[in-house]
């Protein structure tokens, strides 16, 4: 028996990955060994990395292998192992994936050389591993070239900045910041008044908490999240936009996209085929005919349940 180790597994809604039906709670075994993209059981070392399989829109859960059970990609930036036997601890929601990657990066010890930094003009930069942290006051943290990169700024009227980054985590809390990340399976988070969250690229995770905030997912996968007088944005292919707070409004003008929300709130529904924009409806959530915290997108001109 070795060392228990944790990981991270998305699934589909019905709880299936690659026609294989799995349960909370459940062990499950191969006879022989396994072997990566062949067979086993597979699982991410890094809970981000679960986007590059399964949308955000998916279920996900923690997961728990013997480590001598365990083989690993040993590709460069690859979070990717199979084990033997597996167990499926229990469903995570995305706002928990977001908190433990955030704790990941941050626990990252790996070398920095080879990688640019640039603090843009700003004080206190710390460099720790693969974990920057900024707390003074109107003042910039910036990453560049960096992989699985968390950034953190806490100072007011200040801005997080990350960009090819693979798996990042920005974090700004104050008033006016800004959080913006370009890398894939990234997220962006800003809890301040009149703070923006910015996340364009694949499977990418855009939140602002504050009033008047503004969460903007742009590309392929993405959520965007906002909470309190707010507006989320996604335009990205099956994305999704959620508001949280009554009287604040979420736009899905991405193909495929859908959005949800609060009591109070409105959603923007865009049909899109492709890049031609084929019709739009405003509906507000009115717990009726528009359920509360129900996904809802809008498919040849009819508002249906995504």
């Amino acid at each position: 028996m070795g060392k228990i180790i944790t990981g991270y597994k998305g699934f589909d809604r019905d709880w299936k990955c690659r026609d294989f039906q799995y349960e909370v709670g459940k062990t499950y075994e191969i006879e022989g060994e396994p072997e990566l993209c062949e067979r086993g059981f597979h699982f991410c070392t890094s809970p981000l990395a679960v986007f590059d399989y399964y949308a955000p829109t998916n279920r996900f859960a923690i997961v728990e292998a013997d480590e001598n059970d365990v083989i690993y990609d040993p590709g460069a930036n690859s979070y990717k192992a199979v084990a033997r036997r597996i167990t499926i601890v229990k469903e995570i929601t995305l706002d928990e994936i977001i908190s433990l990657q955030m704790d990941f990066s941050s626990k990252m010890k790996r070398s920095g050389e080879g990688r640019k930094i640039s603090s843009l003009g700003c004080e206190n930069l710390q460099w720790e591993g693969h974990s920057s942290t900024n707390m003074g006051d109107s003042s910039i943290v910036g990453v560049v070239e960096c992989s699985d990169y968390s950034v953190s700024v806490y100072g007011n009227y200040t801005a997080s900045v990350a960009t090819d980054s693979i798996r990042s985590v920005e974090s700004c809390d104050g008033t006016n910041t800004l959080a913006a990340t370009t890398g894939r399976c990234s997220v962006a988070i800003t809890e301040g008044v009149c703070s923006a969250a910015v996340a364009t690229q694949h499977s990418s995770v855009a939140i602002a908490e504050g009033a008047e905030a503004v969460a903007v997912a742009t590309d392929d996968e993405s959520i965007a999240v906002v909470d309190n007088i707010a507006t989320a944005v996604c335009t990205g292919g099956c994305s999704v936009a959620i508001s949280k707070e009554r009287n604040s409004l979420a736009v899905a003008a991405g193909s495929g996209s859908s959005a949800s929300g609060v009591l109070g709130s409105w959603l923007v529904l865009v049909d899109r085929k492709y890049t031609r924009i084929c019709d739009v409806r405003v509906v507000r959530v009115d717990g009726k005919d528009i359920k509360e915290g129900v996904r809802y997108e809008l498919v040849d001109g009819k508002i249906q349940k995504a």
